[in-house]
């Protein structure tokens, strides 16, 4: 017959053990949940920052056809409009360098660092516009200012649909991990009372 001390000690080993088995599985299907969270909300930012940046690539095509449209050789070039707003890719940046820090996330960070390429390059683009038709004297300037505008036109339309595209990819991804947190969370241990 087993003597009862050793026996309590047996006892209270396994339930320690149960203890801290069922305490890691709770703490891991916390940190899953919380990180399928961080994904699912860097995707849902980076999407909508990538439909904004559409969405202004649009209106800034718009407003270099009504540059070209407008423009007739008056003095003092009375008739260009320029854009008052500014392309900012500093957010595009950021997304990627986060989406970079999940590896699942690891094949949109050079489709998101492309779009953060090519929003710089009409940053400048849009500056270089700008300063040469504020600073273009007389209507002998028109034609490189309306040269100007036609190709800040093309470009903004070329990447309009890049950006749509790619926003679109990045919401498929999140729509995928939406549904891997939904499953997650219905199958897995815990799952069901895990909270924040």
């Amino acid at each position: 017959m087993a003597n009862p001390p050793i026996l309590y000690l047996f006892v209270g080993i396994a339930a320690t053990f149960v203890g801290f088995l069922l305490n890691q599985t709770w703490q891991q299907t916390k940190e899953r949940k919380q990180r399928l969270e961080r994904i699912i909300a860097l995707l849902d930012s980076t999407r909508s920052e990538l439909d904004f940046y559409a969405g202004k690539l649009r209106e800034l095509s718009s407003d270099m056809a009504n540059v070209r449209r407008n423009s007739s050789p008056v003095p003092g070039m009375e008739g260009i409009a320029v854009p008052s707003y500014d392309l900012l890719p500093a957010f595009l940046e950021k997304a990627k360098l986060q989406l970079a820090d999940f590896h699942q996330t690891l094949p949109l960070v050079s489709e998101v660092g492309n779009c953060h390429y090519e929003l710089c390059h009409l940053q400048g683009k849009l500056t270089s516009f700008k300063e040469m038709a504020s600073t273009a004297q007389g209507p002998q300037c028109l034609p490189f200012v309306v040269l100007m505008a036609g190709g800040l036109r093309g470009l903004a339309n070329e990447n309009t649909q890049l950006f749509e595209a790619v926003a679109k990819e990045v919401n498929t991804w999140a729509e995928k991990y939406r549904n891997e947190l939904k499953n997650f969370l219905e199958f897995a241990c815990f799952g069901p009372w895990v909270k924040d």
